[in-house]
């Protein structure tokens, strides 16, 4: 049964690695409209949990039942690794340094993070037969509790990314 469920094995855990490398480590670390860090943190934190309880919603949509468009958004999702470093290392590129940029990134972020994680969760207990459906159900918080272990041993190294360089 878990050959079945390995493309859902790997999504989640490669979700929550990309989630835990960036965020908060990356993500908290550079100040929004001029306002103090404990309140950056506290847009930036309400933010990503708007757009992840948006996106809980947005998977009652059959429409995102999908393997292929899930797999490319945990793709596409690869792009954030990217756009956090270059937002921590890089002052010259005015749209990253925009703080109006910081939110809609942020939001972005965290609604792909909620789609692709709980589509794979989903899908996986769709994938399994009907006898293994449970069995499906038990495995699959496994993939989620090492993917966000990987993403925070990953993240200790991302937050010591100088500012700037």
């Amino acid at each position: 049964m878990a050959w079945k469920l390995r493309w859902y094995i790997v999504g989640v855990i490669w979700v929550f690695v990309q989630t835990f490398a960036c965020f908060p480590g990356l993500g908290l670390q550079k100040n929004i409209f001029g306002l103090d860090t404990n309140w950056t943190g506290s847009i930036l934190v309400l933010t990503f949990n708007l757009g992840d309880m948006v996106s809980k919603f947005a998977t009652s949509y059959p429409i995102f039942h999908n393997d292929r468009l899930n797999t490319g958004l945990i793709m596409l999702r690869n792009v954030f690794l990217v756009t956090f470093i270059l937002m921590q290392t890089n002052e010259d590129i005015p749209v990253l340094t925009s703080s109006a940029f910081k939110l809609v990134h942020m939001f972005v972020f965290a609604f792909l993070n909620g789609l692709c994680s709980t589509i794979c969760m989903i899908m996986a207990s769709s994938a399994a037969d009907d006898r293994e459906k449970e069995t499906a159900g038990f495995i699959m918080p496994f993939p989620l509790f090492f993917g966000i272990m990987l993403g925070s041993l990953i993240s200790i190294g991302m937050s010591k990314i100088p500012a700037g360089y």
